[in-house]
C-alpha cells in the first residue's frame, strides 16, 4: 500500500471511496477505504490521506491510524454530508446518507426452542426511506428473563447469541429485545423445559 504525507504520490490520478453513496443510521460506525488510481492504469489502496467530513459535528471521520477511514455518526436527523480522502492535491469524495431509524426486527421471531443450547438471533434495522441493514453486531441485546435467554456477546460468543437453560417442568415464554438509537424491537420465544 502506498503511504503518502501531504504530498501528491507520483502519477496519482484520483481517489475513490467505498463504500460510495453508503446509507446508515446514527450511533453507527463506516470504515471508508481510499483506493488510488495512477497514470498506469493500476490500483492501489492508499494507506494515509487526509480523511474529513463536510459536517464533523454530525458525522466525524478519524485520521488515526489505529482506525484510519472510520465515520462516526453521531447525528440523528437526515443529513448528507461528504466524506473526502486527500492525498496532496488529489482529493476523492462520496455522500453518507444518514437517514432516521425506524425500527427493528428480530428473526427468528416468535420462535420454540430446546432447554439447553444456543440461539442465534440477527437484527435488521429498518429506516424512514425503508432501506434496511443488518445491525446484529450493532444492537443492545436483552432479555426479560435473563435467567433463562442470557446474552454474553462478544468477544465470548457471537453478537445475538443466546445462551438457553431452561431447568424447570414447564415452558418459559421470554421476549427478546434489540435497542439501538432510541428504538426497541422485540420477538418471543418459548424455552421448553430441558429434559435428560
Amino acid at each position: 500500500m502506498y503511504e503518502p504525507d501531504t504530498l501528491t504520490p507520483p502519477n496519482l490520478v484520483s481517489i475513490a471511496l467505498t463504500p460510495s453513496n453508503p446509507t446508515y443510521a446514527s450511533l453507527l460506525t463506516v470504515p471508508f477505504i481510499a483506493t488510488g488510481t495512477f497514470s498506469n492504469n493500476t490500483t492501489q489502496r492508499l494507506a494515509s490521506v487526509i480523511w474529513s467530513s463536510s459536517n464533523p459535528a454530525g458525522v466525524s471521520i478519524t485520521n488515526d491510524a489505529t482506525n484510519e477511514g472510520t465515520a462516526y455518526i453521531v447525528e440523528k436527523a437526515s443529513d448528507t454530508p461528504t466524506v473526502t480522502a486527500c492525498a496532496g492535491a488529489i482529493c476523492g469524495s462520496t455522500l453518507l446518507n444518514v437517514v432516521p431509524l425506524k425500527s427493528i426486527s428480530i428473526s427468528p421471531a416468535d420462535s420454540t426452542t430446546g432447554g439447553i443450547g444456543f440461539v442465534q438471533f440477527t437484527a435488521t434495522a429498518t429506516f424512514w426511506d425503508n432501506s434496511t441493514q443488518d445491525v446484529t453486531g450493532s444492537v443492545s441485546w436483552g432479555s426479560s428473563n435473563s435467567a433463562v435467554v442470557g446474552f454474553v456477546g462478544p468477544p465470548n460468543f457471537p453478537a445475538g447469541d443466546a445462551v438457553i437453560s431452561n431447568g424447570g417442568t414447564s415452558t418459559v415464554t421470554v421476549t427478546i429485545y434489540a435497542s439501538m438509537d432510541g428504538i426497541t424491537g422485540s420477538t418471543l420465544i418459548y424455552v421448553n423445559p430441558f429434559s435428560i
